[in-house]
């Protein structure tokens, strides 16, 4: 059931996509119509991130502080970043797994916040290529 609502979702807000930014290998962000975005692999169909317009500001908002976190990760500082921006969306950045993890979480019944399969994983590579992107795309040179 959950494969078929992401493979709805994702055919929906890549039908409207009013532009497309490539962010590195067969990752993508489609932006809709409805200001709906998605991290997206082509690869791997199960692997994306879905924002609303207002999940993807709270997530812009919050990239500075990201973007530290991961700069300190990259030198091997302990870090154990996480922060919510909308629904159920996390953000989480470890000095342990050199990814920028975005992913839905649950509180199961023990309640302790657990990730589940979806979402998308980024390289630093590709956080440094998405973070680059938005600067020009916010901020053209022209």
């Amino acid at each position: 059931m959950l494969k078929l609502i992401l493979d709805r979702m994702t055919a929906v807000a890549i039908a409207n996509t009013i532009y497309k930014v490539h962010i590195g290998a067969s990752r993508y962000i489609p932006v809709n119509k409805e200001n709906e975005v998605l991290i997206h692999d082509t690869l791997s169909s199960g692997k994306l991130a879905h924002f609303t317009g207002r999940r993807w500001a709270q997530f812009v908002m919050e990239i500075h502080d990201i973007d530290l976190d991961v700069k300190q990760a990259m030198i091997l500082k302990p870090i154990n970043f996480k922060v919510h921006i909308g629904g159920n969306w996390h953000v989480t950045v470890s000095e342990k797994v050199p990814v920028i993890d975005i992913h839905c979480w649950y509180v199961p019944n023990d309640n302790t916040l657990q990730p589940t399969p979806v979402g998308i994983a980024q390289s630093y590579t590709q956080w440094f290529n998405l973070t680059l992107s938005l600067l020009w795309h916010t901020h053209p040179p022209y």
